[in-house]
């Protein structure tokens, strides 16, 4: 069972996990805490699926779509029948609708764990183990889903929305984000060892470091190597000791009869119902255990090729041996006799031509059947000297994400094969892609291509028969093809002046940019493409086809070399000033009469509106007169005399600056 399903936590929320297998994403879903997950079996949750890209590009809104609107556990026939087909689905069924809950395993771990609890918490804890063990039982109740309408070229993020009333219960809700070509891959499980003595054997395994896929393992066992069954008819899990060491190894005593060779093997399984390859082998027997095995204590190369082998082994554990046999192996994982029958009381071999063969074990032979082995020893031949520096890599990546690299032979006698390292970005470190040597000069990488990396980086090394590697060689950085829009400019800035009008741009690097299209929308009208921009460090750009007292929106298009099109930038919008109209454009004249004061005016600006004013005897300018057609004369017949009398001249044009003339006559 997931150990964040049960364990506490300080905010109840929903805990989502996803598996993602071939055109189908499934989904489980767990309350942290028992109080939650008594509400939330009684107002539900709603499920949601939000869009949020497409062909890789993020969607600007999500699109949402409710997969189902009331999910929780509800009394019916389906449950009735997976109740009766299954253990887990029964003790599910008596969790959450059971008038009682009681739980009596013997002296299991796991249930003095359970047994400790409350009732609610038995409920809770051991549901969720339940469901974890019968997915077709937690979809029925609500817990669970399986979405079949997934599309290859989608990213989704699923909610789990408890229907709780806020006011009654607050309960954090579940999410998970999960893209539909990412299946989901079941490793082998790890770190399976078995300690054997005279009542059975002892399994361990490393739980905590796969327990992100796996809630529980079957132990399967083998008398032969070669058919496997389960020891026990539910799977394993470590609910016991999560809370008090959550890196602790699951655990499993296994009782054996003596002088039997017994083969074990580890399954893992998701709370989805799916299992894993099988780990590892270990095997072993019954038997009575030697006090300490055999250890190697120096390993001496000669100049021929050879090693003399030497280890230790107490005196008082011979009686229970036959003998000690060596065994070899290229790589530590495959391990073949390479001598047999060596008498019990031999502490030494010399090997005449190690060859390949440069890892050796000492194995006891006990007289019960079965034997015990040592570490491994790496014995390294006198030759030290690395084969030369391959020479010539070349790569090129097609249309489909094949990386196709080849390179020059190496010409060193002993040459064993090559290495291969590749990073996804300069400067970072180089990562070997092959454990076995590559005996060819060629070799097929595979790639993605839609994602943010344009390019890769690949380098070899040459590798001899003694495990020695020379120098990685020149690094050859290869372009990917264009598959990918650039993103949108940014206009940083704008500015208008001088019956022109400029904008500026910043732009995320992309090595297939190629250029940029500058729109333009004056007012109302219809947009237009106003430039077409080929140089792709340009940064700015110049509007000088403008008007005076007009509003200008702009926006840009990033294109690359392939014709992919960036989506448009945000809008910027410009509003030219309205432009400066020249003093003589209008005219203003006095002239001193005897009846008055005759002012006459004229201008040239089209459409104009005028206006009169003239400064009384304090000084204050007061609207004199007003609408005055383009041209005109009028009399003024009151004035001062011996004092000067004072006019003003305002006038006004759509798409021009206001005049004013200001003129003063005394009589």
């Amino acid at each position: 069972m997931q150990r964040g399903f049960a364990q506490d936590v300080p905010q109840s929320r929903i805990v989502v996990r996803s598996e993602v297998q071939p055109q189908r994403i499934m989904l489980r879903w767990a309350a942290s805490d028992a109080s939650a997950w008594q509400l939330l079996n009684r107002y539900g949750v709603q499920l949601e699926r939000l869009t949020v890209a497409r062909d890789g590009i993020a969607l600007d809104e999500p699109e949402l779509r409710v997969l189902a609107s009331d999910l929780r556990p509800r009394e019916s026939d389906e449950l009735k029948r997976l109740a009766q087909q299954h253990d887990m689905a029964a003790v599910v069924a008596q969790g959450i609708f059971g008038d009682s809950f009681e739980v009596s395993m013997g002296s299991n771990p796991v249930a003095r764990a359970i047994a400790r609890s409350k009732e609610e918490q038995q409920r809770f804890v051991f549901s969720l183990y339940a469901a974890d063990l019968c997915f077709p039982m937690a979809v029925a109740v609500g817990w669970g889903w399986v979405d079949t309408t997934v599309r290859a070229n989608e990213r989704y993020l699923y909610r789990v929305v408890p229907l709780v009333p806020s006011e009654l219960y607050h309960i954090e809700p579940g999410a998970a984000l999960v893209v539909p070509t990412e299946l989901t891959r079941l490793v082998p499980p790890i770190g399976l060892s078995a300690q054997f003595g005279e009542a059975g054997a002892m399994l361990s395994w490393d739980f905590a470091s796969l327990q992100h896929l796996y809630c529980a393992y079957m132990v399967e066992r083998s008398l032969d190597g070669q058919s496997f069954a389960p020891v026990s008819q539910q799977p394993i899990t470590q609910i016991a000791n999560a809370a008090l060491s959550p890196d602790a190894p699951a655990t499993f005593v296994d009782s054996l009869p003596q002088g039997q060779t017994v083969h074990y093997r580890l399954v893992g399984i998701t709370p989805f119902g799916s299992r894993s390859q099988p780990s590892a082998v270990v095997s072993g027997m019954a038997a009575s255990t030697l006090k300490q095995p055999p250890a190697f204590v120096q390993a001496t190369p000669d100049a021929h090729g050879g090693a003399m082998l030497e280890w230790q082994f107490p005196v008082a554990d011979q009686q229970f041996i036959s003998g000690f046999s060596l065994l070899r192996s290229t790589n530590n994982k495959h391990y073949a006799p390479a001598v047999q029958g060596l008498p019990a009381h031999q502490r030494s071999f010399h090997v005449e031509q190690l060859g390949q063969h440069i890892y050796y074990k000492v194995e006891a032979q006990l007289k019960q059947g079965g034997a015990v082995q040592s570490l491994p020893v790496l014995v390294q031949p006198i030759d030290s000297t690395p084969p030369a520096v391959p020479r010539g890599l070349q790569a090129y990546i097609d249309t489909l994400g094949a990386v196709h690299l080849s390179w020059q032979p190496n010409a060193d006698p002993d040459l064993l094969g090559y290495r291969l390292y590749r990073t996804h970005a300069h400067g970072q470190p180089l990562v070997v892609m092959n454990d076995t040597a590559i005996r060819s000069t060629h070799f097929v990488d595979s790639i993605q291509l839609n994602n943010l990396n344009h390019k890769m980086f690949y380098a070899i090394a040459a590798l001899d028969q003694r495990y020695n590697q020379s120098a990685l060689s020149a690094v050859v950085e290869v372009l990917k093809p264009n598959t990918i829009p650039p993103p949108p400019p940014l206009i940083v800035r704008g500015t208008t002046a001088d019956n022109a009008n400029t904008i500026a741009w910043a732009m995320a690097a992309d090595p297939y940019l190629s250029g940029f299209e500058v729109w333009r929308q004056a007012g109302s009208a219809e947009s237009e493409l106003i430039a077409r921009l080929t140089n792709p460090a340009d940064t700015a750009y110049t509007d000088r086809q403008i008007k005076p007292a007009t509003r200008y929106t702009y926006w840009l298009v990033a294109y690359s070399t392939s014709g992919l099109r960036s989506p448009q930038s945000a809008p910027y919008a410009l509003t030219t000033a309205m432009a400066t109209a020249k003093k003589s454009a209008a005219r203003l004249h006095l002239d001193a009469l005897r009846q008055g004061i005759a002012i006459r005016w004229s201008t040239t600006l089209d459409s104009p509106t005028i206006y009169l004013y003239k400064h009384d005897a304090s000084g204050t300018r007061r609207l004199y007169r007003e609408g005055l057609p383009a041209k005109g004369e009028i009399l003024d017949t009151d004035v001062r005399l011996g004092q000067p009398n004072r006019y003003m001249l305002l006038v006004k044009s759509k798409g021009h600056k206001p005049i004013t003339i200001v003129k003063s006559i005394e009589l």
